[in-house]
């Protein structure tokens, strides 16, 4: 079976900071892009 690679956009929001993740899933394969927080002070 084939399966087309997708990404993931994942939030946390808070009251001040908000955290962000970008995954990429391809079968079975999970591979992290990027992940951060920004501050909203």
């Amino acid at each position: 079976m084939v399966t087309t690679p997708y990404k993931i956009l994942g939030v946390d929001p808070g009251t001040n900071i908000l955290g962000y993740a970008v995954i990429e899933v391809d079968g079975k394969q999970i591979k992290v892009i990027n992940f951060g927080v920004f501050r909203l002070e």
